[in-house]
């Protein structure tokens, strides 16, 4: 049971639907207080990342999910860069966001959700919750009553998402030794997450051997990337660097991991004309998708910048804000790049 007292700054709309999201303007010991019969959800989040603005920009305005909200819960927004937010994030264990994180008047912990999720997704995730159906508590009657792989891989990853490293490790060797029939995506699933538990551990070894023996692509990439935090974090350029090279060889055409490094490269001040190569060709790859080749094309602003080719950066920075003029950010990058010229 999860409890405590500091509260982030929130913010309320008292309004219909119509006007948008009902977001509840007091703190979280005032919603616990409000006689109501309502789930209180609390939306951890960034303002600069990704999959938290598009949370709120298609999610959180659909009508569907703006008036069960209304109905069923007392939401509020928690900033995890505030101090109030960190300290509140640590309590929940929120490791990526957002996180959506849904108690009862108890203040105990019903269910949460990770990631982006579309407007239908969500809804049917929280009319889930709301009837008690695949959370904790109906899993382990599940599997108390009638156990089966895809119970235990359900129950598995909700341990593991709220932090309870010890419970999900092993629920998951359960399921790998006594269900060896079970999907092998299940299978492989179980097998990734308890490289994942062992790293939040400093063990590196775990996603390691995974990215030598497993095939499967997404739960590689994300290795990958761990692999790399982890060596950045510990300063050890060498071996992160070695990661990036691994990593472009093994996803030529992943237009992610091209600007990943091109970007990186533009912060080490290294490669810097390969990294103009890379990012050149996630532009291509990206053709389709306009948000990400803005952002590729900043990557590609900063690498020209370094390069000392300012007025290039000013041409490419344009372009990535004609793709996306509403981004602040890129304001700032192209006025960084013109003061500096």
């Amino acid at each position: 049971m999860k409890k405590f007292f500091i509260f982030a700054s929130i913010f309320f709309i008292a309004c219909s639907p119509e006007l948008g999201y009902p977001w509840y303007n007091g703190n979280i010991s005032e919603a616990l207080k409000i006689n109501q019969d309502k789930i209180i959800m609390l939306d951890f989040y960034a303002d600069w990342w990704g999959a938290c603005k598009r949370l709120d920009a298609d999610t959180f305005t659909n009508t569907e999910v703006i008036n069960f909200s209304e109905k069923s819960l007392i939401s509020l927004k928690v900033d995890v860069d505030t101090k109030e937010g960190s300290e509140i994030s640590t309590e929940y264990n929120i490791q990526s966001l957002p996180t959506i994180v849904f108690v009862n008047s108890s203040n105990d912990e019903l269910d949460r959700i990770i990631g982006y999720m579309p407007p239908e997704t969500y809804l049917k995730r929280l009319n889930e919750i709301v009837k008690g159906e695949n959370t904790i508590d109906d899993l382990l009657d599940k599997y108390n009553s009638s156990r089966n792989a895809s119970v235990i891989s359900l129950l598995a990853k909700k341990y593991f998402e709220r932090g309870k490293y010890e419970y999900a490790n092993s629920k998951y060797l359960e399921l790998i030794n006594n269900y060896k029939d079970a999907d092998s995506s299940l299978i492989d699933e179980a097998v990734f997450q308890i490289a994942m538990i062992k790293f939040y551990n400093d063990d590196i070894s775990g996603l390691t051997e995974y990215i030598n023996v497993n095939n499967n692509i997404d739960f590689k990439k994300t290795a990958l990337s761990k692999l790399k935090r982890y060596y950045r974090s510990n300063a050890d350029i060498d071996n992160e660097l070695n990661i990036h090279v691994r990593s472009l060889l093994m996803f030529p055409k992943d237009p992610n991991i091209l600007n990943s490094y091109a970007w990186r490269m533009s912060e080490l001040e290294m490669n810097l004309e390969d990294a103009i190569i890379k990012v050149n060709k996630a532009i291509v790859l990206s053709v389709n998708d306009k948000n990400k080749q803005a952002n590729i094309l900043d990557t590609k602003a900063e690498v020209l910048w370094k390069l000392g080719n300012s007025e290039e950066a000013v041409k490419t920075i344009d372009m990535a804000i004609q793709l996306n003029p509403d981004n602040d950010y890129f304001i700032e990058q192209k006025d960084k790049f013109l003061s500096k010229k």
